[in-house]
């Protein structure tokens, strides 16, 4: 038994021996320079060996002897390998918004340094934000998603939250008469449409930016110009000041300008909405004192729209009117522009034929105008250098009228006058009114052209544009006036002809009620420039009750509080302004002249098209008092009449077939059987 247990210990021995040796040559083999030899496992096998070795027999000892010295050394640092395990995972991310399509880029790290720093990357939502193996993530659809590291051993991870957002522009106006209105984005209107009210200032930003850049506006302005860029919300343009925005243009910087475009659009007075600019481009008008009333600006990626770019700038500041005329003896002139004239003066030679149209413009519209020729009337209208007239045929150009339509006529008047055989250069009409002469049989030598803006200075129309018979040989209709002592003063215009014929037309004499159609023109004003209205009160009911009554019954309460509670002087000074002697020049009682009550229904009736005026005709038309020109004149008249003491007067726009302007005052008289017989023989002689 002794034996076999001294064979046992020296196997035993031999055996730990072996295993030493064998853990450190297949340690060496597969990591030599990985890994450190754990001396104290060594020795604890040494010691473990040794414990038992103390028991063995020599034989035993021997064994150990003969191992090699190598062995024993490889014994002695027997290595093992231990890995470092990671305990915490740091991600950021350059971005936490991102938009759609648009790439951040996650940094990571592992701690402690030295643990693998290998780790793996998973998104919560790929419907909305995906994410690849090198921590690029990429924005797929609005919303938010996590995205999950996790370290190489699965046993730690974090997760960073990205949000995919939407890029917008916001944007607020200053509207007159409004103020700041709310702030509005993606292409909402911003302003107003059919009220008539200028943008005056606006501030532009952008929502939830993602990318680098800013956005950048500037807006010319009435009476200014282009003004200073400004970005980020600030104001551009002004307020208090009352001045019109004119155009804008919007544009982005950096990054945002590579990502995304910028499209805008105005609503300009008296043309509505332009196409659309886009990155930096005008919008709005030049040369037209037109008000921006609202704007619509969007941002899209980039060349994903197709938006209507056509017109979005309108410039209006170069139109011309352009006319050339054929003449006895020297055919076509060459063309003329505005303010030049075309055709001949002193030479006795007749126009023939007429041609014209507006250039250097993109303002939507053109010109018509129709010609009346010897031995023929009135031609057909032509537009647009087409031929009035006649060439040819020997034929003179006895009258001409001339319109422009479209947008140009909202922004321009079209004025001109005529040289006449006999007469020389007549006064200047507009718009559609005659020059020349018409059943007199006398030539068109010479015409002068203007185009004007509506705001611009403009000729004084004044005294007839057009001739008829009764210039050139006895008056019919004067004679009539002069008929009757009792007649204090007349007044007759031709709207067809433009023939004027006056008694004493500058002769102020008492005007009993006719002084209410000047009151009817002051409140007028009151109303376009914002300071009443038909429902302002008055101590007798509304401003349209008190107005009815006036027109319809002659009353006078409410034409003598306006006197009042406005003040004579103020009423005086305003119709002065517009070329009328005033009303209260008088202390007892109201005056005025015949030309001045002429040339206010012809003021009336060329304006009849606006909502005031048309009221206006429509009372005169009813109004209760219909002895005097409508009794005489047999025709459909809108007339007021006035009577005062033995003051007679009457004051009508007579619609014959050809319609004309009737003004009779009278003395001594105590009903109207005077002026309707006047009427009647006005009415006989045309």
């Amino acid at each position: 038994m002794r034996g076999l247990a001294k064979f046992i210990i020296g196997l035993t021995l031999l055996m730990s021996i072996f295993a030493v040796y064998t853990g450190i040559t297949l340690a060496d083999e597969n990591d030599r320079s990985s890994e450190t030899i754990d001396k104290s496992e060594i020795k604890s096998t040494q010691t473990s060996s040794t414990t038992q070795a103390t028991s063995t027999t020599h034989e035993s000892k021997s064994l150990a002897e003969n191992v090699a010295p190598s062995q024993q050394v490889e014994e002695q640092t027997s290595t093992t390998t231990k890995e470092v395990i990671a305990t915490k995972i740091t991600a950021t991310s350059e971005k936490e918004k991102i938009a759609v399509g648009q790439i951040t880029q996650l940094t990571v790290s592992v701690a402690p340094v030295d643990a693998p720093q290998i780790v793996t990357y998973q998104s919560s939502n790929p419907k909305v934000a995906t994410v690849d193996g090198t921590g690029q993530v990429t924005g797929i659809a609005l919303g938010k998603a996590q995205i999950i590291v996790t370290s190489q051993d699965g046993k730690v991870s974090t997760e960073i939250t990205i949000e995919v957002v939407e890029t917008s522009v916001t944007y607020q106006t200053h509207v007159q008469s409004i103020g700041w209105q709310n702030w509005v984005k993606n292409g909402a209107m911003s302003g107003t449409q059919g009220r008539s009210l200028r943008l005056e200032g606006i501030k532009i930003k952008l929502e939830n930016a993602t990318y680098s850049g800013e956005i950048i506006y500037q807006t010319h302005i009435q009476n200014i110009g282009w003004q200073a860029e400004q970005k980020d919300g600030v104001l551009s343009g002004t307020t208090g000041q009352s001045k019109r925005m004119e155009g804008i243009r919007i544009y982005l910087t950096d990054e945002l300008a590579a990502h995304y475009d910028i499209y805008y659009r105005a609503h300009i007075q008296e043309i509505g909405w332009l196409s659309w600019a886009k990155n930096g481009q005008e919008s709005g008008s030049q040369g037209l004192s037109a008000r921006l009333e609202g704007i619509e600006i969007q941002l899209v990626p980039k060349n994903t729209k197709n938006f209507d770019t056509k017109r979005t700038f309108v410039n209006g500041s170069n139109t011309k009117f352009s006319y050339q005329v054929h003449g006895q003896n020297y055919g076509w002139q060459s063309p003329k522009v505005s303010g030049q004239i075309a055709g001949t003066t002193g030479q006795s030679k007749r126009i023939e034929a007429i041609r014209a149209s507006i250039r250097d413009t993109n303002l939507q519209g053109n010109v018509s105008y129709r010609a009346h020729v010897q031995g023929i009337g009135w031609q057909n209208t032509v537009y647009n250098d087409a031929i009035s007239g006649t060439v040819g045929q020997s034929r003179r150009l006895e009258a001409l009228r001339i319109s422009i339509n479209g947008e140009i006529s909202r922004f321009y008047d079209v004025y001109y006058r005529g040289h006449v055989e006999g007469k020389g250069w007549l006064a200047w009409t507009k718009n559609d009114g005659i020059i020349g002469s018409t059943g007199a049989s006398k030539r068109l030598e010479a015409i002068e052209v203007r185009l004007v803006h509506k705001n611009g200075a403009a000729p004084s129309i004044s005294g007839k544009s057009s001739v008829g018979a009764a210039d050139y040989s006895n008056q019919k209709i004067l004679p009539i006036f002069n008929s009757n002592n009792n007649i204090m003063s007349a007044g007759y215009y031709n709207l067809s002809t433009g023939d004027t014929i006056l008694k004493n037309g500058d002769a102020l004499v008492t005007s009993a009620s006719t002084y209410k159609l000047f009151i009817a023109l002051y409140v007028f004003n009151l109303m376009d420039t914002g300071k009443a209205n038909w429902n302002t009160g008055w101590p007798g009911g509304t401003f349209r009750s008190g107005f009815y009554d006036m027109i319809i019954n002659s009353g006078n309460n409410f034409s003598e509080w306006v006197k009042i509670n406005y003040g004579s002087g103020n009423i005086d000074k305003f119709l002065k302004s517009k070329g009328y002697a005033g009303i209260f020049n008088n202390p007892d009682h109201a005056t005025t002249s015949a030309k001045d009550l002429v040339n206010i229904l012809k003021y009336y009736y060329n304006n009849s098209r606006n909502g005031n005026v048309a009221y206006l005709i429509d009372l005169m038309r009813n109004q209760i008092y219909r002895t005097g020109i409508p009794r005489g004149t047999g025709q459909a008249v809108a007339d007021k009449v006035g009577f005062l003491w033995d003051i007679r007067n009457d004051a009508g726009i007579v619609y014959a077939r050809q319609p004309y302007i009737l003004v009779i005052t009278t003395k001594n008289q105590y009903n109207f059987d005077l002026i309707s017989d006047i009427s009647r023989k006005i009415q006989m002689a045309q």
